[in-house]
């Protein structure tokens, strides 16, 4: 087999798309499977200027914003694989952006240490008929792999990096010069209980003014960041100015720096004390 063929087949790219996959967990997501946790999914709205639609959540209510960003892995079969011994199986490898093209990672590492919840999130499967299967099984987040940006910590340098994992294995690596533990946050299956422990623990009052504040804390974090954020902070000037009822700009524009300048996901996590006891 020349070379070039024994590559493509040692190392299969995801024949899924990004986009699949985070519409298949984030419907999971929401539709609970034992409905104690629930997660609503923020969206930006169609433009920042006040238009109606792009949520779906009643304020106040009590819960958590998490951000989640999703993620593809390529699947590693063979023996020659470079990180092979590692595992001594198949295994995936989650790229993560170089930061000689991207702040991103270290902006979602500084945003969790400031307290906010960020997850990587990537799936452990990488075919169609996989997806497929868990979708239809209600087991997207199952066959999930999530690491916060922490457990990988900051980027040595501007080459690529990346993260290698095993399903059903909690530790991961960090491959850079020499390969570092890194474990995920939980397994899979352990989803429910890990995120009811989480919301139990963290969760708070989710009003209109708690955005309006960590929206703000957010575009005062991106410009010491040295982000250019300037047209966003007159936007929201304007909203403070106008002192506006309406929960969709400033939810939206959260929703919107987040997918813009994170390319994640905002979810509000709720927990359902009354259904955990029954």
């Amino acid at each position: 087999m020349p070379a070039a063929e024994f590559s493509r087949w040692a190392n299969m790219r995801p024949l899924i798309s990004e986009f699949s996959f985070g519409y298949a967990l984030t419907e999971e997501i929401v539709r609970g499977r034992n409905r104690v946790i629930r997660g609503a999914p923020i969206f930006p709205t169609q433009n920042q200027e006040g238009q109606e639609g792009g949520y779906d959540v009643e304020l106040p209510l009590i819960g958590l914003p998490i951000f989640l960003q999703f993620k593809l892995s390529d699947y590693l079969q063979r023996s020659s694989a470079k990180e092979w011994n590692l595992f001594n199986g198949p295994y995936y490898r989650m790229h993560l952006r170089p930061i000689r093209l991207s702040e991103q990672h270290n902006l979602l590492l500084e945003w969790e240490q400031l307290g906010n919840e960020v997850f990587y999130v990537a799936p452990e499967f990488h075919t169609q008929d996989e997806l497929n299967n868990f979708y239809l099984s209600c087991s997207i987040v199952n066959n999930s792999a999530f690491f916060r940006p922490s457990a990988i910590g900051s980027l040595p340098d501007e080459n690529e990096h990346y993260v290698v994992y095993q399903r059903g294995n909690i530790t991961g690596w960090l491959c850079s010069e020499e390969p570092r533990q890194v474990q995920k946050a939980f397994m899979g299956e352990q989803f429910e209980e890990y995120f009811s422990q989480l919301i139990r623990e963290n969760q708070r009052e989710l009003n209109l003014q708690y955005f309006r504040n960590i929206t703000i804390q957010l575009v005062n974090f991106l410009e010491q960041n040295e982000q250019d954020i300037g047209k966003i902070k007159r936007y929201l000037q304007r909203i403070e100015r106008r002192s506006i009822e309406s929960q969709e700009s400033v939810i939206g524009l959260y929703a919107y720096i987040a997918r813009t300048y994170f390319d994640a996901q905002l979810f509000v996590f709720r927990y359902d004390e009354n259904r955990a006891q029954q």
